[in-house]
């Protein structure tokens, strides 16, 4: 099994890598509470762990992976964000109003962190 080579795996990579767990769980557990039927939204979100734990691998597989569904994850948070602000507006209540600003800052530093990816690529075997 490979480890992780810690002496090659800095923060361009490490960050984005977290970013796509956490995105990943958010969108796995978004589904279970709201509506079962997107099942699309869970297998992006399956996608996305996948693709993390091949950049903490310092996998090329995990980098094109992370490359392929990032548009459309930012898609979907900005898709999702619409919807929501249509439905309810940007801030009723603060809950509200976070829910929306997480989604606002998972797309942005998304963005951010599949550019670190791209200007770190040779690292990856």
């Amino acid at each position: 099994m490979n480890r992780i080579k810690l002496s090659s795996l800095d923060y361009r990579i490490f960050l984005p890598s977290i970013l796509y767990f956490l995105i990943g769980i958010f969108m796995i557990i978004y589904p279970i509470l709201y509506d079962k039927s997107l099942y699309w939204i869970i297998l992006l979100s399956i996608f996305s762990i996948i693709s993390s734990i091949g950049l903490l691998l310092l996998k090329r597989w995990g980098l094109w992976l992370a490359i392929i569904i990032s548009p459309f994850i930012i898609v979907t948070l900005l898709a999702a964000l619409g919807l929501s602000t249509n439905l309810v507006g940007f801030a009723p209540n603060i809950l509200t109003e976070i829910f929306h600003l997480s989604f606002i800052l998972f797309a942005i530093f998304f963005l951010l962190s599949i550019l670190s990816l791209i200007d770190s690529r040779k690292k990856f075997e």
